[in-house]
């Protein structure tokens, strides 16, 4: 999954390479194919943040083990985003 462009509060369209959406700390996963495993609402993810659907990594609260805490949320975004780029990167 690669997003084409994102639209912000007036409609236009922002260019985008990656999203990372933050809708709340129940996990929110109904709006992601049935490709990536879940429990209970929760994404399952390997020790760099990849889901079972490759390309798709998840961090923070929709992500199963979070310990509930913002900074560490925080800290899982930059731990994925950077597993992302690898991906990414390696094509």
């Amino acid at each position: 999954m690669r997003p084409r462009g994102v639209r912000d509060g007036s409609g236009r369209e922002l260019a985008c390479k990656a999203v990372f959406p933050f809708i709340g700390s129940i996990p929110n996963s109904e709006f992601l194919p049935a490709e990536v495993a879940c429990e209970d609402g929760y994404v399952l993810t390997d020790a760099e943040y990849a889901s079972s659907l490759p390309g798709v990594f998840a961090a923070g609260a929709v992500r199963r083990g979070y310990g509930g805490h913002v900074a560490e949320a925080v800290g899982e975004a930059v731990s994925a985003a950077s597993a992302a780029a690898r991906y990414l990167r390696a094509g």
